[in-house]
C-alpha cells in the first residue's frame, strides 16, 4: 500500500515530495492544499502514482511543468493543441474539450 507525504521545508514556496504508489486523488487533495489551488479529477479517474523529489522543489515549477506535460499528452492522446500559455486550470476535460467518452479512456 502506497503512502502520502509531503513536507515544506524552511523555504517559503518549496515543498519535498514523497508519494510511494500512492492514491491519486489523495496526491491531488494534497497538492492543492500545498498550493492552495483547485484541482479537477474527472469523476472515474483512478489510479497510483509515485513522485519523489530528492530535494526541496519550488512549488511553481513544479505547477508549471504539470501544465506543459499535460499539453503534450491532450496533443499525443487526442490530438488536441493548447498552447501551454492557455492553461487556466486544471480541469482536463474542460481545458482540451475531451468529451466523456475520450475521459473513459
Amino acid at each position: 500500500m502506497g503512502g502520502v507525504r509531503a513536507q515544506e521545508p524552511a523555504a517559503p514556496g518549496k515543498v519535498q515530495f514523497a508519494f510511494e504508489q500512492a492514491d491519486i486523488r489523495q496526491v491531488t487533495q494534497l497538492v492543492g492544499r500545498l498550493t492552495g489551488r483547485s484541482f479537477v479529477l474527472p469523476e472515474g479517474v483512478t489510479g497510483k502514482v509515485s513522485i519523489l523529489t530528492p530535494g526541496p522543489v519550488d512549488i511553481d515549477d513544479v505547477l508549471c511543468e504539470t501544465a506543459a506535460k499535460l499539453c503534450e499528452i491532450a496533443e499525443r492522446e487526442f490530438g488536441r493543441v493548447v498552447r501551454y500559455g492557455e492553461v487556466r486550470s486544471f480541469d482536463l476535460q474542460k481545458v482540451f474539450s475531451l468529451d466523456d467518452a475520450e475521459m473513459a479512456r
